[in-house]
């Protein structure tokens, strides 16, 4: 159990509490829109990501577990050899890589240039 300041806690358990906690309320409580690049080159919003009402998932895991080197180290995922073949899909690391850039240049373009709002945070 961790306990003092939520500033205290990893971005990801404090991005979880914040889907949790907050009700988006048009023109009053928003949470800035952000997208999740996986490691597979694949992407989806943050909602999907850290939502616990619909969280997505693969092979009966969800993605922020098969996403989570912290899940790897403590071995809770037995057959992540077999699955992270079936995420790439056979796919070399340069071409994820550039899947991966493009989702992002194309999140920045939508979020930045098109809609004129502020607050990326990137981390790989």
């Amino acid at each position: 159990a961790m306990t003092g300041s939520i500033i205290n806690l990893p971005a990801f358990e404090r991005k979880k509490i914040l889907y949790r906690l907050i009700e988006p309320q048009e023109n009053q409580v928003e949470i800035v829109p952000s997208l999740v690049v996986r490691p597979n080159g694949t992407s989806c919003t943050a909602a999907e990501y850290f939502s616990p009402a619909y969280p997505s998932s693969e092979f009966g895991y969800t993605f922020s577990s098969l996403d989570s080197i912290e899940c790897v180290l403590r071995g809770d995922i037995p057959n992540l050899e077999e699955i992270e073949k079936n995420l790439r899909s056979n796919r070399p690391d340069t071409e994820i890589n550039q899947l991966r850039a493009a989702a992002v240049e194309s999140f920045y373009s939508d979020i930045v240039e098109d809609k004129c709002m502020e607050g990326l945070v990137f981390k790989d």
